[in-house]
């Protein structure tokens, strides 16, 4: 099992204390056999603008994504950054007919695989991604008492931005 330091940093007014169960999804996933590298890892929640930012930015693509990766770099005791968007978790559980919380689960479970080095460029790739993110969040679901990732029923109720 690898030795992580977990920063959860929510940077949106609609969800709602994330810590929890990012710690515990992280702690599951950690000791599967979904490897990441020692060191910190750093999930943050965002909304919409800020990851289309980061998708223009890093990668070209003005359009919104649901989960972007950055590697780690173990030399210097950092396992990655998972930035996850509520926004597409709000939208595509819509389309999907998926709760919310299952949709962050998902970006998480995925965000993690890319760090344990799975790739979905090509059509194979894609498969085995798909393929572990079923065995991922099936694990992730087997927790018992796990509470789920929950939305302010108010967004205009400005929740403090939460660095852990």
């Amino acid at each position: 099992m690898s030795n992580l330091k977990l920063e959860v940093t929510n940077y949106t007014d609609t969800l709602k204390n994330p810590k929890k169960r990012t710690e515990v999804i992280c702690n599951c996933l950690n000791t599967s056999r979904f490897k990441i590298s020692s060191g910190t890892l750093s999930v943050a929640f965002v909304d919409d603008k800020c990851i289309r930012d980061l998708h223009r930015n890093f990668f070209n693509d003005p359009s919104s994504t649901d989960v972007i990766t950055f590697l780690g770099e173990p030399n210097f005791n950092f396992s990655g950054e998972i930035i996850i968007s509520v926004d597409q978790a709000i939208k595509q559980s819509a389309e999907f007919s998926t709760t919310i919380s299952d949709e962050l689960t998902l970006y998480l479970a995925h965000g993690w695989l890319h760090l344990s080095g799975f790739n979905d460029k090509t059509t194979e790739q894609k498969k085995a991604m798909r393929i572990s993110e079923s065995e991922a969040c099936l694990l992730i679901n087997k927790i018992p008492r796990i509470k789920d990732f929950q939305i302010k029923t108010n967004p205009l109720q400005r929740q403090d931005t939460q660095v852990d």
